[in-house]
């Protein structure tokens, strides 16, 4: 897993995690593998940890790394 920020062209930055990249040491996306992007709501909402159990279910299941049950 790692993070990072996107910066965007009127400078609203959005924090994203990456869970089971197969290049994790280099800190990059595998394009080669099947993206899931799960936006979850605004500021004060909820903390997107209380997703990641599920979600996270689903991060290198190709390379049989999860399994879903």
């Amino acid at each position: 897993m790692f993070t990072g920020y996107l910066t965007l062209n009127d400078g609203i930055r959005l924090f994203y995690k990456v869970y089971g990249s197969t290049t994790q040491s280099e800190k990059k996306i595998d394009s080669d593998q099947p993206t899931l992007i799960f936006l979850h709501g605004g500021p004060g909402v909820v903390d997107h940890t209380l997703y990641t159990p599920f979600w996270s279910k689903f991060a290198n299941k190709e390379l049989g790394e999860a399994t879903l049950q």
